[in-house]
């Protein structure tokens, strides 16, 4: 039995990030024999009255412009096309993700960029419209039991915590920062979702791990060495990572798979964010979680793949 565990968590809020980042991450998963966690916004990710008049921004750290990490064709196509994701889901990417035993969890409403930017200050009423469009949106998609929920932007709507479990969802995992207790997983009272937070991303502002690494100038061997670092003082029991498929799915995919490798090697088991919700309503704060499989295969795998990268 080992005591630590990591879930790799990733928001799909793009249409790069569910056609080809998402596909590319399942595929790796495959190889690898882990699981991811998806949150699957199904609305739009633009909104374009933003692009007139934006409140003003918060302070964050370094990260990637929307144009390197979406590319031109996709950043132009997100930006004048701006589709509902549910509609590019074509060939069943997500109901794939359910089939291969990941998890898959809302993000959201109709529309990313609206939640991330104004949910803080709706009403009730307009909390539960839009988790009823993202409830329905994803259910299409092939998710019958969506047991966990992740607002776009951190940006959680007053009383979301009570609200969640009227629709099933018994996970939230919008808390992150350095002053969050990123080892302890929480809940106000019985009624309330568990409140799961997340360890690895670039702070200030919730920026995705991976991305950030390389906005800093890392190059793989550096950022590898800090995940390394962090994996050892950051967290005591469980840690949650987070990123986007249209980077780490992408450009940073070569990183996430010693990333997968490493936690191997180091006895840190990989297990989706509603398994570790479970484990915790089951046991309590002290879980154990089974000794995951010998590092052999996924050394091969690393070994034989490598050199196309």
């Amino acid at each position: 039995m080992i005591t630590r565990s990591i879930c790799f968590r990733f928001d799909v809020d793009t249409p790069r990030c569910l056609v080809r980042g998402m596909p590319a991450l399942l595929d790796l998963a495959k190889e690898l024999d882990v699981r991811f966690t998806f949150y699957v916004n199904t609305g739009r990710a633009v909104l374009r009255r933003l692009h007139i008049k934006t409140r003003g921004g918060k302070v964050s750290a370094k990260k990637l412009s929307a144009l390197r990490k979406l590319g031109p064709w996709s950043y132009i196509y997100t930006a004048v096309r701006n589709p509902r994701l549910a509609e590019l889901d074509r060939t069943g990417i997500v109901a794939r993700a359910v089939a291969e035993g990941h998890d898959v969890g809302l993000h959201g409403g109709r529309n990313h960029a609206e939640w991330q930017r104004h949910a803080d200050t709706w009403p009730e009423a307009k909390t539960r419209a839009e988790l009823d469009f993202g409830i329905d949106a994803l259910r299409r998609l092939g998710v019958p039991d969506i047991a966990s929920f992740a607002s776009p932007g951190w940006n959680t709507p007053p009383g979301l915590a009570g609200i969640l479990p009227d629709y099933g969802i018994r996970i939230l995992a919008d808390s992150h920062g350095t002053d969050t207790d990123t080892d302890t997983m929480k809940r106000t009272s019985p009624d309330e979702a568990l409140q799961v937070p997340t360890a690895f991303a670039g702070e200030p502002g919730g920026i995705g791990y991976l991305e950030w690494l390389t906005a800093r100038g890392m190059d793989r061997d550096q950022a590898l060495s800090h995940f390394a670092a962090q994996l050892d003082a950051t967290f005591r029991h469980f840690a949650v990572l987070y990123d986007h498929p249209c980077f780490a799915g992408l450009e940073g995919l070569p990183l996430l798979r010693e990333m997968l490798v490493h936690c191997r090697r180091a006895g840190v088991a990989n297990i989706t964010i509603s398994e570790l919700g479970q484990a915790y309503e089951r046991d309590g704060p002290n879980f154990r979680l089974p000794a995951p499989p010998s590092s052999a295969d996924l050394g091969t795998a690393l070994a034989t793949t490598d050199a196309a990268y």
